[in-house]
C-alpha cells in the first residue's frame, strides 16, 4: 500500500504568481523608499549617489523582506507585506517517487 504523496497548498494565484507578487511588493517598497527621500530633498553628487543607491538599495530591500519574514513566521498576517498572506508552498525535490503497490 502507498501513501499519497502530499500536494502543496495552492493559493488563488497560484505558487509562481504568488513568489512573483511577494517579490514586486518588496522591490515596491524600496521603490517608495527612494521616492520618499528625494522628496525631501535627501539627494547626493551623480558620482555618489550611484554607488550609495545601488549599496542601500540591496539593503534596504534585504533587511525589509528578512523583517517581514520573521514576523510572517509569528503572524501570517505579516505576509501581506509582501503582498499576500501566505508564502508558496513547494513540493520537496528529493523525495523518492512512490510507486503504486502491486494488487
Amino acid at each position: 500500500m502507498t501513501t499519497p504523496t502530499p500536494q502543496p497548498e495552492k493559493t488563488s494565484v497560484g505558487n509562481t504568481g504568488a513568489s512573483l507578487l511577494r517579490t514586486y511588493v518588496m522591490l515596491g517598497v524600496g521603490y517608495f523608499l527612494t521616492w520618499l527621500a528625494r522628496r525631501n530633498n535627501i539627494v547626493l553628487d551623480e558620482q555618489s549617489s550611484q554607488a550609495l543607491v545601488l549599496g542601500i538599495s540591496g539593503l534596504i530591500t534585504a533587511a525589509y523582506y528578512t523583517v517581514v519574514r520573521l514576523l510572517e513566521s509569528k503572524s501570517k498576517v505579516f505576509g501581506w507585506f509582501l503582498g499576500l498572506a501566505t508564502s508558496p508552498k513547494y513540493a520537496p525535490t528529493d523525495a523518492p517517487a512512490q510507486t503504486p503497490a502491486a494488487p
